[in-house]
């Protein structure tokens, strides 16, 4: 993978990325500057939109005070979020991004590995669709085909759907 693509799963500003945490961390993303996350806890009641990832890997928004709209619905509580998700904060507009197509390169991780749905070999100078829950491979096809089912990686929930992919 090229060190010029941002990590995912990942908040696009057009211009700057947000990052989400770690599993099971959240960050503040402070009205004033959301292009500096802040290490803060939830006590301290700041004014911002909190960004968590849960301990099974979802990405999950919550406003506190500031109006956050989600796919032209305004945010009361929180939101999980999807694929495609449109974001904006303050005016500023965000996509989320958690489906990544690669093409494999030396040294990563899924070279040798098989795609779980059709059993073909994955090598240098595939195409291939990442869950962004398990991190398994697939083959283009195969992650289309699985559309409104769910990963064929075992323990994974992830239903891949037709919201696209962020092409490296």
């Amino acid at each position: 993978m090229s060190s010029t693509v941002p990590p995912f799963p990942r908040l696009d500003f057009k211009g700057w990325h947000i990052v989400l945490p770690e599993r099971g961390r959240q960050f503040l993303l402070p009205s004033e500057n959301p292009r500096e996350p802040l290490e803060a806890k939830v006590a301290e009641r700041k004014s911002g939109l909190w960004v968590l990832r849960t301990e099974s890997g979802l990405g999950v928004v919550v406003p506190d005070g500031v109006d956050v709209i989600r796919n032209g619905t305004a945010v009361t509580g929180m939101a999980v979020l999807h694929q495609g998700d449109n974001l904006e904060l303050g005016g500023r507009l965000a996509i989320y991004e958690e489906v990544q197509r690669l093409t494999l390169t030396l040294g990563d991780a899924l070279v040798d590995r098989r795609c779980p749905h059709c059993f073909t070999a994955l090598s240098v100078g595939s195409e291939v669709i990442r869950c962004p829950l398990c991190g398994e491979g697939y083959c283009p096809d195969c992650w289309e085909h699985l559309a409104g089912s769910r990963c064929c990686s075992r323990n994974c929930h992830f239903s891949p759907g037709s919201q696209g992919t962020h092409d490296e």
